[in-house]
C-alpha cells in the first residue's frame, strides 16, 4: 500500500492486519456535535492530516445507537471522517468488549461503515493514551455489529476480526 508495509496473518478465524502506529491529539470538542449528532460528547481527539478523523468520546457505557447518523451536509463543519465512541465497564459489557464504536463519514459516501478497521487503527491508540492498554475489543453499534480486535506491538498496530468475502458482482 504506497510505501507502506503490511503484514497479514490468520489465527484461528481470526484476520490481522498490520499497519503502523497512529498518533491522536486532543481538540476542543466542535460547536456543531450537539446539532448532527444529537448529543454533546465528553472528549475530543483528531487523528491524521485535516481529512483523517475526528474521534468523538461519549460517557462510559453510553448508548451510541441513540445517535443521529449525520447526512452529507457534515461536510461544512468539517472533512474529517467522525469515529464516536465510549468505554465498556465490565459489569456493563455483554461479553467481553472494552468499547463500542460507530464510524460516519457521509461526506465521502459512507453514512455509516459496519466494520471498520481503519476506526480501529485510530482508536487503539486513542484508548491506549487514555489507560486501556495495549489490546481492545471493540463492537462497532452500526446494525451489522462489527466486531474487531486490537493489540499495539511496538510500532505496530494490529487489527483483527472475522472476515466475510463478498463478491462485488452480487452487491451491484
Amino acid at each position: 500500500m504506497g510505501a507502506t508495509t503490511i503484514e497479514v496473518t490468520r489465527e484461528a478465524d481470526t484476520v490481522w492486519v498490520s499497519l503502523p502506529r497512529l498518533t491522536c491529539a486532543p481538540c476542543k470538542i466542535p460547536n456543531w456535535t450537539v446539532q448532527v449528532l444529537g448529543t454533546a460528547p465528553e472528549a475530543a481527539a483528531t487523528c491524521g492530516p485535516a481529512q483523517g478523523y475526528l474521534v468523538l468520546a461519549y460517557p462510559d457505557n453510553f448508548n451510541l445507537k441513540s445517535l443521529s447518523i449525520p447526512d452529507q451536509g457534515i461536510a461544512k463543519d468539517t472533512a474529517r471522517a467522525i469515529i464516536v465512541t465510549c468505554r465498556i465497564t465490565t459489569e456493563d459489557g455483554l461479553g467481553d468488549e472494552s468499547i463500542h464504536m460507530r464510524y460516519f463519514a457521509p461526506q465521502y459516501g459512507v453514512a455509516e461503515d459496519s466494520a471498520t478497521g481503519s476506526a480501529m487503527r485510530v482508536l487503539a491508540e486513542y484508548w491506549r493514551q487514555r489507560g486501556l492498554g495495549d489490546t481492545l475489543v471493540a463492537r462497532q453499534q452500526s446494525e451489522a455489529g462489527g466486531y474487531l480486535v486490537s493489540r499495539i506491538e511496538a510500532d505496530r498496530c494490529w487489527i483483527g476480526g472475522r472476515v466475510v468475502t463478498i463478491d462485488k458482482a452480487d452487491n451491484d
